[in-house]
Order: structure tokens, then C-alpha cells, then sequence
């Protein structure tokens, strides 16, 4: 693959997931059920959530609807900045989305 790119493209700037508050209206990004660039409009309803089947790592909830084919995609707040990462939902409770926090991903990227 090689790609001529005569300009800057444009790229999501990370913000800092330790400034996310409960109640803070954030938003998701994914291709749920195929649907590209699907946006899903949400609030962080908890933080340093444990959610054991997703691993150990303490994560932020939100209460975002996270369908087939979002896993993965980027958590923003309303600066357009990426907060974190969608793992997955509670297939038990509607409306319980987990994310690792950027600061977690950013930490992990500048190790590998």
C-alpha cells in the first residue's frame, strides 16, 4: 500500500481521561451493525469501573449504546477529543458500555 499525500491529514487529538467527571456528556464513534460511522451520544456514568470479563484494568462506563462492530472505536468528549476506547458493553445491562481511558492506551503506546 502506498499513499501519496500531498497535505496533512487530519487526526483526533487525545484529551486526558483523568479530568472525566460522572454526568459529563461524552460521545462514541463505531460502525454498529455495519452502519458506518455511526455517533452515539452518551454521559460517563462511572469511573474506575471493574469489569472483570473485559480484564483488570479499571475502566470508565458509559451509558453510550454500544452495538456489534463498535468495539474499538474512540470515546469523545465534547472537545472532539478522544477520552477512550471502546472494549465492550454488559450483554446483562442495557446502556453499560466499558472504555479504557486514553491515559491508559497513551501510557501503553509510548512503551511498545
Amino acid at each position: 500500500l502506498v499513499l501519496d499525500v500531498s497535505r496533512k491529514l487530519p487526526f483526533s487529538q487525545l484529551g486526558n481521561s483523568d479530568k472525566l467527571r460522572k454526568g459529563q456528556r461524552v460521545f462514541l464513534m463505531g460502525t454498529p451493525h455495519g452502519r458506518f460511522n455511526s455517533v452515539l451520544a452518551g454521559i460517563i456514568s462511572g469511573l474506575d469501573r471493574l469489569a472483570l470479563p473485559l480484564g483488570d484494568e479499571l475502566l470508565i462506563q458509559t451509558d453510550a449504546a454500544s452495538n456489534p462492530g463498535n468495539s474499538g472505536g474512540p470515546l469523545y468528549n465534547l472537545q472532539g477529543q478522544v477520552v477512550g476506547v471502546l472494549l465492550g458493553a454488559n450483554p446483562r445491562g442495557e446502556n453499560l458500555a466499558y472504555c479504557l481511558p486514553i491515559n491508559l492506551v497513551r501510557d501503553y503506546l509510548e512503551h511498545i
